[in-house]
């Protein structure tokens, strides 16, 4: 999905409640398809701090975003300033607790 490069219309791209998210985050930098977009929603997900770094690495992939949303994720934070720091409308409400015990992570919607 992520180096498509036929759907011309996509403006907006959730890739939500993923327990992936870090691995998401590592491909968007890569990615062809981010670059027409005006929002990504990344919410709702296991995202740590990893996947921030990532998006703050990669972040000339995405500085044409209108909107960013990384809300209910595990982001510390550290994690938010960092993804905040972009200068993007950056949605990041309701950050989630591990408790530094990252195997009870989990997407927000689930069983």
């Amino acid at each position: 999905l992520l180096d498509r490069t036929d759907l011309k219309s996509l403006r907006h791209l959730g890739l939500m409640n993923a327990a992936f998210a870090d691995d998401i985050c590592k491909a968007i930098g890569k990615s062809k398809i981010v670059r027409q977009l005006e929002q990504l929603d990344l919410s709702l997900g296991c995202m740590s701090d990893d996947g921030a770094a990532a998006l703050v690495a990669a972040k000339d992939s995405r500085k044409h975003l209108k909107v960013l949303d990384v809300s209910d994720n595990y982001l510390s934070e550290d994690g938010v300033k960092a993804i905040k720091a972009l200068g993007k409308f950056v949605v990041s409400v309701e950050q989630r607790d591990d408790e530094g015990e990252p195997e009870y992570r989990h997407p927000a919607v689930a069983e």
